[in-house]
């Protein structure tokens, strides 16, 4: 898997569009008319799901879009809406996707450490286990 390659502006960013998005109490409808709040997007969808609503703000932005740049477009307003959630999404994905490697990464470590500490207990001797055990004991005298 690639490494993700989300930074601290990244995360400014987001803080950024997640808090116009709660002042504004901006609502993304997706492809099948759901309603989602900043809370779904950041908590509850899925990096699939966050993916599919990038997908569709991308076909209604180029729906909205005119192909000759010298002819005002009157759903400029509408363009650049749709461009801010697709960005806050896009953001809201990065985030999700640096979590998910953070987290395989702490339990990759877990498991090698295990796999130390078992190879390091199977390779002491008796008298290092009965020395061991004398310490214990003589702490807790």
């Amino acid at each position: 898997m690639a490494k993700i390659n989300f930074t601290d502006e990244h995360l400014a960013n987001l803080r950024d569009k997640i808090a116009t998005a709660v002042m504004n109490n901006i609502v993304i409808n997706g492809p099948m008319g759901q309603q989602y709040s900043t809370i779904d997007i950041i908590h509850n969808l899925s990096i699939n799901s966050l993916r599919t609503l990038i997908k569709s703000l991308d076909k209604q932005i180029n729906a909205l879009s005119l192909e000759d740049e010298w002819v005002e477009n009157p759903n400029e307003e509408a363009i650049k809406n749709f461009t801010f959630k697709r960005d806050f999404i896009n953001l809201a994905l990065g985030y999700k996707l640096a979590c998910e490697e953070e987290a395989k990464k702490e339990h990759q470590l877990n498991a090698l450490n295990s796999k130390l500490e078992a190879l390091k207990e199977s390779q002491k001797t008796p008298e290092d286990r009965i020395k061991e055990i004398e310490d214990q004991i003589a702490a807790l005298q």
